[in-house]
């Protein structure tokens, strides 16, 4: 039994209802001197209760009957649906407000497998006797454990699990949820210490928030409803998307809807300062305007991109003596929210913090990226173990969101924190900011289908316009790769390292098939994450890896009769002879020693056409300044830029900067001691890639026997070599590496066609099929031509692949590149067939897919 402090204003109990009772303070109390007319609230809870209904009581006398049953009986007391429907009857209640939890926690009273049933009776027993009330289930608070802030290792968890299990409950009741538990936790400073109670400030916090939610529950009745002066809507332009803002008790909050369909319920927004936290707003101006034009990327899924939104700047100002400001700027588009923060004045702010939460409308399944490793999901939002963004879930059948970040430029990146099963805490480290300064944004994305995300511009619609004058150097296409290529033995006895003669076969196989580039990996110019080596310096001497299975490399005297030294201004002259451009690596390291201008400087000089920076090492906004600096002096020297490991993420940045070109925000393929499975790949295209391009490093031809002979591919890949192909078309990217060696795409030159056609800027992309984690079919169309991939999961499919974009009266030469009759992602990998036919407006290709396999299929204008 937990102790039960007695409340002292306890009114006397209705001994007249004849209810179970254990002596002391556990009765029913009804409340004073009842005025007819008024509304008729029934507070139901445990000791937990005892601790804020007085509170509530007081907040509401003058327009309430609050009534109070406080009970120990937990789902299996035999006493409690008697007792409940004795109490349920005693008025006619429109609001019931309840909670039953904290007594049935203790192992083997209450099985996991029988709560929800148990809930539900209970629901339905309180829906029976009050049929007019509107009920409100309260998530029982945390546990800690004794004498400690801690959260109780044992029994707190049970609480976790017991609250996910009710939620999905009052889900499919239609029961409204004041998350008591999400409000709390983060409150622990208040906990009394006897594992369970709390100290003032925490109940007066409850009964507040109690009050607020029954408030609110009686102005959403028919009749009700009141003209609130803080809130404000805002519709996107053609009204499927709405955002909904209000003051609660000086907070703004948000709620942000798809058709009706609630994403996100009330959500507080705010900032945390380190001088002194906001007092509450008062709300002083709401500022709405429109914009609706049209832009051309440098490079893109599109040639235009309409730029069309609502737009309010809803401007805050504190209660408090010193009154500052807080503006909250808000976008709405048909396909997607965004909200920032944009702070007045002049001089420096420490921001410590975001208030920003994402209190999801149900317990919707999710996925999420999950850096290096296989993507979180698909599981209820209760469920999910992750906090990285890009994170998306399913609302329903017709509606898709996915929460990321815009414009990431100033302030730390935002990750999530779990509030409660269904509401998280935006996390952002610190930043030190010049004011005035506007946040990132914090976007939510909408589509009717996943595909839908996936064509959305709503990311580079809220970045700035391009900061290059004349970008007309940054050109898409297709990279050779050296660092899966080493190792790879050739027919003719030659073995690829990282050297001048391997880089001369990349060069000539690339301009033989117009692929625009070669990737100089790690080792051109030494020991990568040794700063002493010099990054403007070809290595005299050679880099190899002692043992096969290991990433370690170490330095080794070249020869003495070194035929083909090192020499990687010569190379760039030599691959600028055959139009190839050479793109460098430079690892975070170099600078510790080197002025980075003064190094890009250097390689512009030689004519290189890009970097690929690796392993950048600094606190989060110290990473976002830093990128944006490397990058703002690549577009300075006219490099492109390629981030990998651990980038922050793309964030519609290459709007600004398009020779921001990729970055390797997944888990690249092969790049890493473990590859991805088929399913994880259906997955990152529609969580980490709504971000932006990925570099993915897709097209690996040699599968069968990788592993063995490359020293730097540590695992099988699973995988056909046909899904490889629709891989490098359906991975959005400026530029696509190709991690296999010349030969191996000769070898199966017939098949290689498609990606050496691939021109990687696009005047139109469609979702032809889109199933998160199962299957996508990509369509892009440059000029006249088509490229169509698809990939699916380890169960294969067959999917109708309809041409009904095509153009009219048109005929058009098909190639169909397809898995073999027996290929398999684990079995039999490199078995593919090409086939032609003729297609026009209207036709059906059926695409048969082996399991983990692709399809691809290439559609020009007959006679052209």
């Amino acid at each position: 039994m937990l102790h039960l402090p007695l409340c002292a204003n306890a009114a006397p109990a209705d001994k007249a209802l004849g209810l179970h009772s254990d002596g002391g303070a556990w009765k029913f109390y009804p409340a004073k001197a009842a005025v007819d007319g008024r509304t008729n609230v029934l507070l139901i809870g445990d000791s937990i209760m005892n601790g804020y209904r007085a509170k509530v009581i007081q907040s509401l006398k003058q327009t309430a009957n609050v009534d109070c049953w406080l009970t120990p009986l937990h789902l299996k007391s035999p006493e409690l649906l008697p007792d409940l429907k004795k109490v349920s009857a005693y008025r006619g209640y429109d609001v019931i407000h309840f909670n039953i939890g904290l007594h049935g926690w203790p192992k083997g009273r209450i099985l996991n497998k029988n709560y929800p049933d148990l809930l539900r009776t209970y629901v339905r027993t309180l829906k029976q006797q009050a049929p007019k009330a509107q009920l409100i289930w309260a998530s029982t608070t945390p546990v800690h454990a004794r004498n400690t802030t801690q959260l109780h290792e044992e029994i707190n968890p049970t609480i976790v699990t017991r609250n996910q299990l009710a939620l999905k409950v009052m889900k499919e009741e239609g029961v409204a949820v004041n998350d008591l538990y999400g409000s709390t936790v983060q409150k622990l400073q208040w906990v009394r210490g006897d594992r369970f109670h709390w100290k003032r400030p925490a109940y007066d916090l409850m009964a507040k928030q109690i009050v607020q939610t029954i408030e609110s529950t009686l102005k959403q009745q028919p009749g009700n409803a009141a003209e609130d002066p803080t809130a404000h809507t805002l519709h996107s332009p053609g009204q499927k998307a709405v955002v909904n803002l209000q003051l609660d008790s000086g907070v703004p909050h948000w709620v942000v809807k798809l058709n009706e369909k609630t994403i996100l319920k009330p959500s507080p927004l705010g900032l945390v300062l380190k001088d002194k936290d906001f007092a509450a707003f008062r709300s002083v101006d709401f500022v709405t305007s429109e914009v609706n034009n049209t832009w051309k990327p440098v490079w893109g899924k599109a040639s235009s991109v309409q730029n069309h939104y609502k737009q309010a700047i809803w401007t805050l100002e504190e209660n408090g003596p010193k009154k500052r400001r807080l503006q909250i700027v808000l976008r709405a588009y048909d396909n997607g929210v965004a909200v920032r923060y944009r702070l007045p004045g002049s001089g420096q702010a420490q921001v410590l913090g975001d208030r920003c939460q994402f209190q999801f409308g149900g317990d919707f399944t999710c996925w999420s990226a999950n850096g290096e490793r296989a993507n979180h999901g698909p599981v209820p939002l209760s469920q999910w173990k992750g906090s990285q963004l890009p994170l998306t879930v399913k609302v329903a059948d017709d509606c898709y969101a996915s929460i990321l970040e815009a414009q990431i430029d100033q302030y730390a990146p935002i990750s999530m924190k779990r509030l409660s099963p269904t509401s998280f805490q935006s996390q952002m480290g610190a930043s030190s900011v010049t004011l005035p300064s506007d946040s990132s944004w914090r976007v939510v994305l909408l589509g009717e289908s996943p595909g839908e995300l996936l064509v959305n511009h709503t990311m580079v619609n809220l970045n700035p316009v391009c900061k290059i004058e004349d970008p007309s150097w940054i050109k898409p296409g297709i990279s050779m790769w050296d660092w899966r290529a080493w190792g790879a033995k050739t027919e003719d006895g030659f073995t690829y390292n990282l050297g001048m003669e391997s880089w001369k076969r990349h060069i000539d196989f690339a301009a033989k098939h117009q692929l625009a580039y070669l990737l100089l990996d790690a080792g051109w110019y030494g020991l990568e994450f040794d700063p002493k080596e010099d990054p403007t310096t070809s290595r005299d001497h050679l880099i190899i890896q002692p043992h096969p299975f290991k990433p370690h490399l170490v330095r080794k005297p070249a020869p003495k009769d070194w035929k083909h030294p090192v020499d990687v201004p010569a190379l760039i002259k030599y691959a600028k002879s055959k139009n190839v451009g050479i793109i460098l690596y430079l690892n975070d390291a170099a600078q510790k020693n080197h002025d980075l201008d003064k190094t890009l400087a250097t390689y512009q000089q030689w004519g290189a056409a890009g970097i690929k920076y690796g392993f950048m090492r600094a606190k989060p906004q110290a990473k976002v300044l830093k990128t944006r600096k490397i990058v703002e002096l690549c577009a300075k020297h006219q490099l492109l830029c390629d981030f990998h490991d651990g980038p922050i993420a793309p964030s519609g940045d290459r709007r600004t900067y398009p020779n921001y070109i990729t970055r390797e925000f997944c888990h690249s393929q092969s790049d890493a001691m473990r590859t991805f499975s088929p399913q994880t790949f259906c997955t990152t295209v529609f969580t980490n890639m709504l971000a932006g391009p990925l570099d993915m490093c897709n097209g690996l031809y040699s599968i069968d026997n990788a592993k063995q002979v490359r020293p730097k591919i540590f695992a099988e890949l699973y995988s056909t070599v046909t899904a490889e192909t629709a891989r490098v078309l359906i991975t959005y990217s400026a530029v696509s590496l190709l991690p296999d060696i010349p030969e191996a795409y000769e070898a199966k030159a017939d098949l290689f066609e498609f990606i050496a056609k691939l021109p990687m800027n696009w005047d139109e992309t469609r979702i032809l099929h889109g199933e998160i984690g199962r299957l996508i079919t990509t369509a892009r169309r440059s000029g006249d031509d088509w490229f169509i991939a698809t990939c699916c999961d380890e169960k294969g499919a067959t999917l109708p692949i309809q041409l009904d974009f095509l153009k009219d009266g048109v005929s058009y030469d098909a190639t169909l590149y397809e898995d073999g009759d027996d290929a398999h992602y684990k079995t039999n990998r490199e078995a593919y067939k090409v086939r032609k036919r003729t297609v026009k407006k209207g036709d059906v290709i059926q695409a048969k897919l082996a399991p983990g396999g692709g399809h691809c299929i290439r559609l020009t204008p007959a006679n052209r």
